[in-house]
């Protein structure tokens, strides 16, 4: 029974007392002895699973579905079939290190979150279309 069930019992009941077992079975629920499993439980509620698989840029297949929805905004469903996240999807510094150059105007397709070393980083991402080969 969790704390919903047990909230939902007791306003069904009507009693203003909370009986040992209730209040036992509650306090075991709510208290987490590290961080980390308040962390694991919020991420669960989030629907971040850890066994999640990870691109080589270390995106979330929840990332990639970011990506995808805004290539499906901006390009339409041809574009977004063809999308390989390692490919025509990057960050701009890995545009940069292939001698791409971000076309003048372009704003960033999207951007998506990712952890490293134990920090969140918020990283814009560039679709081939919005770069341009330097010469």
């Amino acid at each position: 029974m969790d704390i919903l069930q047990m909230a939902n019992k007791m306003t069904e009941n009507n009693k203003p007392e909370i009986s040992k077992e209730v209040a036992k079975e509650v306090m075991q629920s709510s208290v987490r002895t590290t961080a980390a499993d308040l962390l694991t439980d919020l991420a669960k509620l989030h629907g971040f699973n850890e066994d999640s698989q990870t691109c080589e840029f270390k995106g979330s297949i929840d990332n990639q579905a970011v990506v995808k929805r805004a290539l499906v905004e901006k390009y339409g469903d041809g574009v977004a079939s063809e999308y390989i996240p390692t490919v025509n999807v990057k960050p701009k510094t890995k545009w940069l290190q292939e001698g791409y150059s971000i076309k003048e105007g372009e704003k960033p397709l999207c951007f998506i979150h990712t952890w490293r070393d134990h920090v969140l980083w918020t990283v814009p991402m560039w679709h081939e279309n919005q770069m341009e080969i330097n010469i």
